[in-house]
């Protein structure tokens, strides 16, 4: 019976295969190095959200009227917002992965 409780008092620690602990680093190291470009990318929505919201981005001499292009900005800078809510999620859940 003895040898069946070799490990009594210690914790369980399996042993994880060489190939799969290579498959996670690599991975770890893929999601540390996307996050200064996500990081850009979500700087870049926020400008152009910003940008949207800009009066000086109508064009007062276009033949659609002024109105229209308030409503297609304010749409435009909603869906970036909504981008930019989407990647900043998953930014978050590769920084946590990553670590």
């Amino acid at each position: 019976m003895g040898d069946l409780l070799m490990n009594e008092g210690s914790f369980y620690q399996p042993q994880v295969p060489e190939e799969r602990q290579e498959a996670e680093q690599t991975e770890k190291s893929f999601l540390r190095e996307a996050l200064p470009v996500m990081e850009e990318l979500l700087e870049w929505f926020d400008k152009q959200a910003n940008e949207c919201d800009r009066l000086s981005v109508l064009d007062m001499e276009s033949k659609v009227p002024v109105e229209s292009q308030i409503i297609a900005y304010r749409e435009l800078a909603n869906l970036l917002r909504a981008k930019k809510g989407e990647l900043s999620a998953l930014q978050f859940s590769y920084k946590r992965k990553a670590e």
